[in-house]
């Protein structure tokens, strides 16, 4: 289990929370809180916003995964960023095989 807290920073662009990478393990479930953005995803060469859901999990299939489902399933790049005027937290649990 991990926990991260990243304070907020009045210029987010001067640091990341978590640079971009894929999950090497099995499965990743993440906890974020409900009202702050911060993690976002790779689509098309575009960096997304993953919007928080009150009482939802965010499932990411890592490397493993995408190698025992013989790319069925794929590992996706992500990243954590900070916000400017609100802290977050997330929780993140990670699943090998």
């Amino acid at each position: 289990m991990l926990v991260n807290h990243y304070p907020p920073c009045p210029d987010p662009s001067l640091t990341f929370g978590v640079s971009e990478h894929c999950d090497p393990n099995l499965i990743t479930i993440l906890q974020q809180e409900s009202d702050v953005f911060g993690l976002q995803v790779l689509r098309n060469g575009e960096w997304i916003g993953v919007e928080p859901i009150s009482k939802a999990f965010v499932v990411n299939m890592g490397y493993q995964m995408q190698i025992i489902s013989n790319n069925k399933l794929r590992s996706v790049e992500h990243r954590a960023v900070t916000n400017s005027e609100k802290a977050r937290t997330s929780v993140a649990m990670f699943f090998h095989s």
